[in-house]
């Protein structure tokens, strides 16, 4: 941002030192708010014009808003929402059952859905997330800096087996770092299906006819463990020796995030629209190619959405058709509600959970 200016009191002019077209979807998504210099610490001041107030805080249990009736644009359609936050999810559902909540907004694990199965006063929804397991290698090393490796490793996995073995068949297999609702999204899973035979062919045309081994580091999780289990019997169909090693978060960060000093790992990535991240040669992973990095850089300044769109399609296929990765699968966004309860989002598309219109009967 070059400039910001407050030309009359309902008016922020913002003044970019070069053209973005990302700058209004996360000024809108991410939390972004306007202020007053001297309106306080953020973190824990109550600062901003929306639909609603803040009531009540009670930290690490529950956050109360109240409809703003003085608030510029719609207003929300319901008068009150209570957030309340769970570390157990069996402590969770239990709530849901009792009707002590109207709303699950993610569920964390379809076992949980048995119990609100064949019960008529709860719905179950299935949208689409941003959650994208991966399976990432390190692209500057050898032997993942040579392609024919990689795309070999993406056509041992079978992703289905691992989706079916995580969410019993909910989700989506993905072919890159896209999901459906962004709107340089394409299929790409063809590329690279499974294909065992197809995967010892490249091996042993990468010089490794005997096959190769290689240690993965990732931070347990119930569905992580899972994947790795997986994919180490699933590899070593293909001749691909895999070691497991679980680190925790604090070492991963360190090991494979800052300092590149890994050969492959597993990881959930959960932000939006972070393909742009294939245009920097710096991130963990490593991959490096001009040409889409260049692509990157002209998305950003296109003239037009339409032009980012398609300068982002080319990245997608891009890096799929370089295997810079095995994108696995994308994560389901399942929510359990009273039948009661309208309104809410199905996608998960933002970090943002949007409650103003949401009704109750």
């Amino acid at each position: 941002m070059k400039t910001i200016e407050a030309p009359d009191d309902g008016t922020v002019k913002v003044t970019l030192s070069t053209r973005s077209q990302s700058f209004l979807f996360y000024l809108t998504s991410t939390g972004a708010a306007v202020t007053k210099p001297d309106a306080g610490n953020p973190e824990t001041t109550v600062i901003g014009t929306g639909p609603y107030t803040l009531t009540s805080w009670k930290q690490g249990d529950s956050i109360t808003l109240t409809r703003n009736d003085r608030y510029w644009g719609t207003k929300a359609s319901n008068k009150q929402v209570v957030y309340r936050f769970f570390k157990d999810a069996t402590a969770e559902n239990n709530a849901l059952l009792a009707g002590q909540l109207d709303l699950v907004t993610q569920v964390s694990s379809p076992d949980v859905l048995t119990q609100f199965d064949n019960r008529p006063q709860f719905s179950i929804v299935e949208g689409t997330s941003t959650t994208k397991e991966l399976f990432n290698f390190n692209d500057a090393i050898a032997p993942f800096n040579n392609p024919d490796v990689r795309h070999a490793i993406r056509q041992a996995v079978d992703r289905k087996a691992l989706l079916t073995a995580v969410w019993a068949d909910r989700g989506q297999v993905i072919g890159s770092m896209v999901p459906p609702t962004d709107p340089w999204y394409e299929d790409l899973t063809s590329i690279d299906d499974h294909n065992v035979a197809g995967a010892k062919q490249l091996l042993a045309k990468a010089g490794y006819p005997n096959g190769l081994s290689f240690t993965v580091d990732y931070v347990p999780s119930d569905a992580v463990t899972i994947i790795a289990q997986g994919l180490k019997s699933q590899l070593a169909q293909a001749g691909i020796t895999i070691t497991l090693t679980p680190v925790d978060d604090a070492t991963w960060t360190d090991k494979v995030y800052k300092n590149h000093n890994f050969q492959a790992t597993i990881m959930t990535h959960v932000n939006q629209r972070d393909l742009v991240w294939y245009g920097d040669p710096t991130f963990y992973w490593q991959y490096d190619n001009p040409q889409v990095q260049q692509w990157v850089k002209d998305s950003e300044t296109a003239a037009t959405p339409d032009e980012q769109t398609a300068l982002l399609k080319k990245v997608a296929r891009q890096i799929s058709e370089d295997a810079a990765s095995a994108w696995l699968f994308l994560d389901p966004a399942i929510k359990v509600a009273s039948t009661s309860v309208d309104g809410y989002q199905k996608n998960n598309s933002t970090d943002s959970f949007y409650v103003a219109p949401i009704t109750k009967r």
